[in-house]
């Protein structure tokens, strides 16, 4: 790499935000940028004199993925990107977005490679929580749906229960809608004692049950319940 490219690609580095730098086909770290410090919690000339400083802080779980980068990269790959942890020294844990370039002259010789590493500590932290968020929000819907469904259950075993009574029953009864009094249910001794279908039943206004001189009775022998009415005709 000739003066003229260090000097454009340290002017780009020393006004970048990320920890950018250049580095020969062998690893030599030739450039790295200020912002370095601002993330790694390392100066730049720690770094220059200790090639082996990135290394030492990135986490032992991430080692391996690091050092099988570096024997990968080679010109066949022209770009990878791998994410890794490091540790700062003020014990503070930074995840690092790491892009690898190789970079050509204008003879298209290979002349060393371009890397930028950017902290996402910030965006990785984003993710976990809202992959919290998202599972605390299944957990209560998967809950409340059980919830539901025990309801629902509870519900139907009570209709088929309360369905016999209202079937087996011996006496006519009759569910009205307690403001217009119209029936919107009869069970099948209502239909015996009409001679109607519970179809042709249902509809009818409730004081159709009775002649007008017993439309008194009929009422008191109504219960209402709510929205609704239940008369009970008794078997003579």
């Amino acid at each position: 790499m000739n003066d003229e490219h260090m000097h454009i690609y340290k002017t780009l580095f020393d006004t970048s935000n990320y920890w950018e730098g250049l580095a020969s086909m062998d690893h030599k770290l030739l450039y790295l940028s200020l912002a370095c410090e601002t993330i790694s919690g390392y100066s730049r000339d720690a770094f220059m004199q200790d090639p082996d400083l990135l290394l030492k802080i990135i986490l032992p779980e991430d080692r391996d993925l690091w050092l099988r980068h570096k024997e990968e990269h080679t010109t066949s790959i022209p770009q990878t990107e791998i994410m890794f942890r490091i540790l700062r020294p003020d014990g503070e844990i930074r995840w690092i977005d790491h892009i690898c370039k190789i970079i050509f002259n204008e003879d298209g010789q290979c002349i060393g490679r371009r890397f930028t590493n950017r902290d996402i500590t910030k965006e990785v932290q984003n993710e976990k929580e809202l992959t919290l968020a998202k599972m605390s929000l299944r957990h209560q819907v998967d809950d409340r749906t059980r919830e539901l469904l025990g309801l629902n259950n509870l519900l139907l075993q009570r209709e088929r229960h309360y369905r016999m009574l209202f079937e087996g029953s011996k006496d006519a009864i009759f569910i009205a809608d307690a403001e217009t009094g119209v029936i919107l249910e009869a069970n099948m001794h209502a239909e015996k004692m009409l001679g109607l279908s519970r179809d042709k039943i249902i509809g009818m206004h409730q004081s159709q049950l009775h002649p007008p001189e017993k439309a008194g009775a009929c009422q008191e022998n109504c219960v209402y319940e709510e929205n609704f009415a239940l008369n009970i005709c008794l078997s003579s």
